[in-house]
């Protein structure tokens, strides 16, 4: 479980240095998290999304 935390994590640090556009970040993060919602557990897309945009956020106030 550690383990999807640290991935999501670094998943949402890489789309906060790669995507400018918070729109189109954020529907990015919502598509892989429905994509983990229906092959695991809808709970889990919602933590999932917790996790990419944590690591956004961690960049995005950071950058700054």
């Amino acid at each position: 479980m550690l383990t999807f935390v640290i991935i999501f994590f670094i998943v949402g640090v890489v789309i906060a240095m790669t995507i400018k556009d918070n729109k189109k970040a954020f529907s990015l993060m919502i598509g892989l998290s429905i994509l983990c919602g229906i092959f695991y557990l809808p709970m889990w897309g919602l933590v999932s999304f917790g996790e990419m945009a944590f690591g956004y956020f961690v960049i995005r106030f950071t950058r700054d």
